[in-house]
């Protein structure tokens, strides 16, 4: 029997899949309405939930089953290339919506 605070663990896994849905479409949508409105906070904000995901799932799901040890490593080395791959993307798309602006700037003004 099931109290309120208790919860079924196939919903608790419906739900776990639904918010990681939601978390990832909000993040890569904040980026690519940032990239296309050439608004960087907005591509900041998105790289930094699109992180915030990836950890919420390393630390939720990957860290259960492989030894802690194992995970740790292989985690740390996974996280730090995903890190490096993602700010140098995020540099780009930076320059890009810098150099648009100067170029729209340039034939309007």
């Amino acid at each position: 029997m099931y109290s309120y605070t208790a919860l079924d663990p196939d919903v608790a896994t419906i739900l776990f899949i639904i918010f990681n849905l939601i978390l990832f479409l909000l993040s890569i949508g904040s980026i690519l309405i940032g990239y296309y409105k050439a608004v960087v906070p907005f591509v900041n904000l998105g790289m930094f939930f699109f992180v915030v995901g990836v950890l919420h799932l390393y630390f939720t799901m990957l860290y259960e089953f492989l030894p802690k040890s194992l995970a740790l490593i292989i985690g740390g080395l996974i996280l730090i290339g995903c890190g490096l791959y993602l700010e140098k993307k995020r540099r780009e798309l930076i320059l890009g919506m810098e150099a648009y602006q100067y170029m729209e700037g340039y034939l309007h003004g």
